[in-house]
């Protein structure tokens, strides 16, 4: 039913709690396959404990990043669900049985997703299996995107289909697949139940979060929108879609609209923005000189983000 892929690097301290996390597991019909990144560390002799072996798939590549560790995954799993699980995160021990039953109780199941949690004492409060098919998603998406790596599970069909994880992509390459997949049709589902726990406590996480802005726009997904997308357009007939990545292209670019490193390509994504939003684009009419005192100091770049959720939320809903 499901292949587990969960990529591995540098992750020791952490990995056990994953695994613990898939092995608990009420619903059994699933496979591990894990892939190591180029970690170079003492993985082997965690999966040499009693409990792991002959239960998990080891594959080790040369370091390559996640997005190639994630395809190889894909590549060798057996069974038509995709489960993607980050060696740092867990589950809940009914995730994978509330999926299924999820899966089971529709047709043509493209992608799930589920709630996640910060928070162990959270996890799964309230007993029972509560979801809802997502009938417009990019209706929706531009107030929450929903889906979570290690919170969603994709049809195999999709990946049979149509390209994996972009190894381009230093940052999104999840949001990309995620979009990709519920554009290419099939029933879209989200558990409200919060069935995964995401782990804060990676410092290595951390310190990348916290220096995103280092990382040139045209290695994210954000800055490979035209790139990835407009040569499509004439193809989609998602008008809900368009109308959603240029809302996307308005509510997260304004960081780097006023970085002198990326302030010029940023400057041409707004010009060539599909679809002009007026009270959004007033953002980006800031003289450059203040807009990038704002976005330096995190209180008042919290301002332009909430103005953003506002006009998302009352003006353009």
């Amino acid at each position: 039913m499901f292949s587990v892929v969960i990529p591995y690097y540098k992750k020791i301290k952490f990995i056990e709690r994953c695994l613990d996390s898939v092995l608990s597991q009420t619903f059994k019909e699933f496979e591990i396959i894990l892939v190591d990144d180029g970690s170079n560390d003492d993985l082997k002799t965690i999966l040499a404990l009693p409990k792991y072996q002959q239960k998990i798939s080891l594959i080790t590549q040369e370091n390559q990043g996640v997005s190639v560790a994630r395809n190889k995954g894909i590549e060798v799993s057996k069974y038509n669900y995709i489960a993607f699980l980050d060696a740092d995160d867990s589950w809940h021990s009914q995730y994978l049985e509330y999926v299924n039953r999820v899966i089971s109780a529709n047709s043509d199941v493209k992608i799930v997703g589920a709630h996640y949690t910060t928070d162990k004492s959270r996890l799964n409060q309230q007993n029972e299996l509560k979801y809802s098919k997502l009938e417009n998603y990019f209706k929706v998406a531009i107030k929450n995107t929903m889906f979570a790596t290690s919170a969603t599970v994709i049809s195999k069909r999709f990946f049979t289909e149509n390209q994996g994880f972009n190894p381009l992509l230093r940052s999104g390459q999840d949001v990309d697949v995620f979009f990709r997949t519920i554009l290419s049709g099939g029933g879209v589902f989200f558990i409200n139940n919060s069935l995964m726990l995401y782990s804060t406590e990676d410092e290595n996480q951390l310190t990348r979060l916290k220096q995103s802005l280092a990382i040139p726009l045209h290695s994210i997904f954000l800055g490979n929108i035209p790139k990835l997308y407009y040569p499509l357009y004439d193809k989609i007939d998602n008008q809900d879609f368009k109308v959603f990545i240029s809302k996307y292209i308005y509510f997260n670019l304004y960081k780097y609209y006023y970085s002198e490193q990326f302030h010029a390509s940023a400057k041409e994504m707004i010009k060539n923005n599909r679809h002009k939003f007026f009270f959004l684009g007033l953002v980006y009419k800031m003289p450059f000189f203040i807009g990038s005192r704002i976005i330096k100091k995190p209180t008042l770049s919290r301002y332009i983000r909430l103005y953003l959720k506002f006009v998302l939320r009352y003006v353009y809903n």
